[in-house]
């Protein structure tokens, strides 16, 4: 189950507008957000009030949501909660079914292995906002991590890792001991180890370049007991299908950047992975107003600020996540864009 590592290259160009707005995730992934917010005693209404997230929207499951009001649902919620650990609470208290047909998908896998495959599959039914997943297997470990340069928020994945244990421990029907845990974010305030301990079954690192959770590779062997070939059969169909909806619902141009976000920034590669022809994809973009060359620097643009923002990086490692060769071409495209130098963007930000 290991994935392949992004491929770099270095077409950079113009700039095109924001595309925060085309990343989506799926409806239903929301309403599970607002159910275990107001478990934890926040108003919905509120939160919804301050995003652009209407009842219509969320009445339908096949809807999809942006990731900008995703964002704005969020932070609302850590406002109003006060608490460093609304994170943790909200991945304690989120109702079964929050990852839809992924979860339906795991119940009836034969192995966890098998529905960790099907879950990244079909990842894109509840959320294309651009996360990257790694499985890295040894003969004793399994590692699984996951980074996403647009909505890395601290509060979000702690919720989503919750969540993730919760599940597993479901599919198998047991008790498991995760051997670590990794998050990219810092400790929050004065949270202690004991305190993180009522969530996780197993030590935490902090300030990591990915977030991570770390399995005894026999798990992935294990057999889920709730399995059933023939409803796995049903659930695969509808799932092959749903994807096919969302792709014939999406432009050229969002799948690209849907891509362009998995770090995927050559033409040829991009235009494989859409199953056309580099000039087809080109002269459909064209249809579209768009040019893949400013689409490339548009994504790289809202990754560098993002990452600059974080300060967790070095400079000479933004520059490689964003595929350029060396860090001079990286200064001059920064500067293209902010109109000042790396340091200078962080320095912006206080």
């Amino acid at each position: 189950m290991r994935f392949p590592a992004n491929d770099r290259s270095n077409d950079d160009n113009m700039v095109a507008d924001s595309t925060l707005t085309t990343f989506t995730v799926a409806s239903s992934y929301v309403k599970g957000l607002l159910a275990a917010f107001k478990i934890n005693g926040l108003h919905v209404e509120d939160l919804l009030a301050c995003t652009s997230i209407t009842s219509d929207q969320l009445a339908i499951p096949e809807n999809r949501i942006s990731l900008s009001a995703l964002k704005l649902l969020w932070q609302g919620a850590i406002d109003a909660s006060g608490s460093d650990i609304i994170g943790l609470n909200v991945g304690q208290t989120m109702p079964a079914g929050h990852w839809g047909l992924i979860e339906m998908l795991a119940l009836n896998s034969e192995t966890l292995g098998e529905a960790f495959e099907s879950a990244l599959r079909y990842w894109r039914l509840i959320s294309d906002t651009g996360k990257q997943f790694q499985v890295t297997p040894t003969e004793e470990v399994v590692t699984f991590s996951f980074w996403s340069p647009f909505f890395d928020l601290p509060h979000a994945n702690e919720a989503d890792m919750v969540y993730f244990e919760r599940r597993i421990k479901l599919l198998l029907g047991s008790d498991i001991t995760p051997i670590s845990y990794q998050f990219s974010h810092a400790r929050h305030g004065d949270i202690s180890d004991e305190e993180y301990g009522r969530y996780f079954s197993a030590p935490i690192t902090f300030n990591g370049k990915v977030n991570a959770v770390t399995l005894p590779a026999e798990v992935f062997s294990r057999t889920i007991t709730t399995s059933s070939s023939e409803l796995k059969q049903v659930i695969n169909e509808i799932s092959s299908r749903q994807l096919a909806l969302l792709n014939r619902a999406m432009s050229t141009t969002q799948k690209v950047v849907a891509l362009l976000s998995s770090g995927i920034y050559n033409l040829d590669k991009v235009a494989s992975a859409l199953h056309m022809s580099t000039r087809t994809l080109q002269r459909r973009l064209k249809d579209e107003e768009a040019v893949f060359k400013n689409l490339v620097s548009n994504v790289k643009k809202e990754k560098a600020e993002e990452l600059l923002k974080k300060r967790e990086y070095s400079i000479q490692e933004i520059s490689f996540f964003l595929g350029y060769q060396n860090e001079r071409a990286f200064y001059d495209a920064v500067q293209r864009w902010f109109g000042t130098s790396p340091r200078g963007v962080i320095e912006q930000q206080g």
